[in-house]
């Protein structure tokens, strides 16, 4: 037997709705954001910058041993995200496609695994392919590419 819910009174309730205040700015970072969140990656040749897309494989040793956790192949770095320990990524910079270079480095003293917590280790890293990130641009074809209901142009964006 199934039950049965009985609504309450629902129709005829007020219900205030307060109107946000949008200022320009904030359409305009918001317009940014999208753009920025739609970005394709170029393939460049010459030197790892900062905000590149690298894609490396790597191997790191502790005391000439490689260590557990610490190898990948193709692995996907955009240099600066601050996604690898301190100096992994600065070190990479300059770095040309094909190259293979050892990073010496020493992991924070507050890393999580206790036997490589203030450890210095070498990380042998070979730059396989270097991307630049191509921010989408402001168009109607872009706008389109939202998929948002009744937008098609970047005037109805605003």
């Amino acid at each position: 037997m199934s039950k049965i819910n009985k609504l309450g009174q629902y129709k005829g309730v007020e219900v205030k709705v307060s109107k946000q205040v949008v200022t320009e700015e904030e359409i305009d970072n918001q317009i940014k954001a999208l753009l920025a969140q739609k970005s394709t990656l170029e393939e460049k040749d010459g030197e790892v910058s900062n905000g590149d897309v690298t894609t490396i494989d790597f191997e790191g040793f502790k005391d000439g041993v490689a260590f557990d956790g610490g190898k990948a192949e193709g692995h996907q770095l955009e240099i600066g995200s601050g996604q690898f320990i301190p100096g992994f990524e600065d070190q990479m910079i300059g770095m040309k496609k094909g190259e293979t270079r050892e990073l010496n480095l020493t992991f924070p003293e507050n890393y999580g695994a206790p036997d490589l917590a203030g450890a210095d280790v070498v990380f042998k890293v070979t730059v396989h392919k270097i991307e630049t990130k191509k921010e989408s641009e402001l168009n109607d074809e872009f706008v389109v590419s939202l998929n948002i209901p009744e937008m098609q142009t970047v005037a109805d964006l605003y």
